[in-house]
């Protein structure tokens, strides 16, 4: 979500916080800005946006009971349809002065109020398939695009080293998902990506943290 200013824009969430000492950006409280006299341009950049309830966003934020009780109290003040709406996803009509309104690429099942904000854009695409909302690739074939060079230069990290020795050198493909993940849903991960015409003489390193589960593909399609 950004507001597009002369070029610059301003990184949002639910909660401000300064991640400049990171590395990261000095995000902004996205509801600071529904007030604001400027005009804001919001655009949704991939990412699983649809049909996540505001208290299950918070609770991804590691806020207390208490902070997300608040906080949501807050917000749906400012915002009527927030329990009917994904946490992420922002209707033109919480600005002020909305200008623009893009969602690129976001995943996830939508409710029938996301449907009505994604109608209502002024480009909506998703990356899976939604019923009249045009369906494009997930944004990270466009990262990979603008950024591949950055991940080169990760290519002797520690991180990198790691999988390279559990490897033993062989060609491989990395994924990284996340904990919560059952045996069954990582099993269903491994067996699609063993099924590609191109997983030929390749291992799956399957990548959660410090932890590397190897993975024959071959062996898989048994």
């Amino acid at each position: 979500m950004r507001q597009m200013q002369r070029g610059s824009y301003l990184q949002t969430l639910f909660i401000g916080a300064n991640m400049t000492r990171y590395g990261g950006r000095n995000v902004v409280a996205v509801s600071s800005l529904f007030r604001t006299a400027a005009k804001i341009d919001v655009v949704h950049v991939g990412g699983d946006t649809l049909g996540v309830t505001m208290e299950y966003a918070l609770k991804m934020q590691g806020l207390s009971v208490s902070e997300r009780k608040q906080l949501l109290t807050e917000m749906k003040t400012l915002d009527g349809n927030l329990l009917n709406r994904s946490a992420y996803l922002l209707p033109k009509a919480l600005f002020h002065k909305a200008g623009l309104s893009i969602v690129n690429a976001v995943g996830g099942n939508p409710s029938a109020t996301d449907l009505r904000v994604l109608t209502s854009a002024d480009y909506a695409s998703t990356r899976n398939p939604v019923a009249g909302i045009a369906l494009v690739p997930d944004s990270g074939v466009m990262l990979r695009k603008l950024l591949d060079h950055k991940v080169e230069e990760q290519r002797n990290s520690s991180a990198q080293q790691l999988v390279g020795q559990v490897m033993g050198g062989r060609p491989y493909w990395a994924v990284q998902f996340n904990r919560g993940l059952d045996g069954v849903a990582i099993d269903s991960i491994a067996q699609q990506l063993c099924a590609s015409p191109s997983a030929e003489a390749r291992e799956l390193a399957l990548c959660c943290s410090a932890r590397v589960a190897r993975r024959t593909m071959t062996s898989s399609r048994d």
